[in-house]
């Protein structure tokens, strides 16, 4: 079911063909983008309405997990701020 819906989606966004292979150029173009597909269609489209650095700058955040960075070691001292200014619901 899941590699149905992947194959929609890649259909839908123009990566495929009614045949099932890759689209020319657009389908190759986002096969070389090591990207989820939504983000490398954004991207290629960004091209062409001349917004490629903002899109760059939003699948960049989009693609990571966070872009906190919290250092292990300070992990404690930021609990005991929170737990200080009463931010822990604990």
């Amino acid at each position: 079911m899941a590699i149905v819906k992947s194959l929609e989606q890649l259909y839908a966004l123009g990566a495929l063909t009614d045949e099932g292979k890759l689209s020319d150029p657009g389908g190759h173009h986002m096969a070389r983008l090591p990207l989820d597909a939504m983000y490398a269609k954004a991207l290629i489209q960004a091209s062409t309405f001349n917004c490629l650095e903002e899109m760059l700058i939003a699948v960049a955040m989009l693609s990571v997990e966070s872009i906190f960075y919290f250092p292990r070691e300070k992990i404690d001292e930021v609990h005991f701020n929170m737990a200080d200014l009463g931010c822990l619901g604990s």
